[in-house]
């Protein structure tokens, strides 16, 4: 998804149940003023699992962000969140907020959880 100057984008993931589940989202901020929300919860059990993968581009300056994903797993249930945030050298007055929250229910429940934040530099 491409956002353009003071353009909102914004999604919301429900994942509760299947064998193997794999959301991605991936945004470009590409206007001044753009700004992007991604949200998702996830109740997982059994031996579901769920990769949840998001990238948000920050490509220009005055652009924000917000993302929030949760999650319940229980039995033998795995959750994998991998959010990445790229700021490009010129993203002067980024603001970005990135946060997973889990809890698990059970000693088998697993959660991989690998936020990353990556600002550009020219050398």
């Amino acid at each position: 998804m491409r956002v353009a100057a003071k353009g909102y984008f914004s999604i919301s993931t429900t994942t509760l149940d299947g064998a193997l589940i794999r959301n991605e989202v991936k945004v470009s901020l590409a206007g001044p003023e753009a700004h992007a929300e991604l949200n998702g919860v996830y109740l997982l059990n059994g031996t579901t699992h769920c990769d949840n993968h998001t990238y948000i581009g920050h490509d220009v300056p005055d652009c924000t962000s917000d993302e929030l994903y949760k999650g319940l797993v229980a039995g033998k249930g795995t959750s994998v969140f991998n959010g990445k945030v790229y700021v490009k050298q010129d993203a002067q007055r980024t603001r970005a907020y990135q946060s997973n929250a889990n809890i698990l229910l059970g000693d088998d429940a697993k959660v991989y959880t690998k936020p990353e934040l990556e600002i550009s530099r020219t050398t």
